[in-house]
């Protein structure tokens, strides 16, 4: 997970990365947006901030 978001984090911010950090980084998004996705159901809400901090 922490190497998923890495990449994210490098492509995100204009960095270059490797064709299997690109494969990682889009995992990432997915894994995020169905985690957003989940976590608005039932809600009534458009938007929220989500913080991620690994240990």
């Amino acid at each position: 997970m922490r190497e998923a978001l890495s990449a994210f984090t490098d492509a995100a911010e204009g960095g270059e990365i490797s064709a299997q950090q690109e494969v990682l980084a889009r995992a990432w998004l997915k894994a995020f947006d169905k985690a957003r996705q989940a976590g608005f159901q039932g809600i009534g809400v458009e938007e929220a901030y989500f913080d991620v901090r690994l240990g």
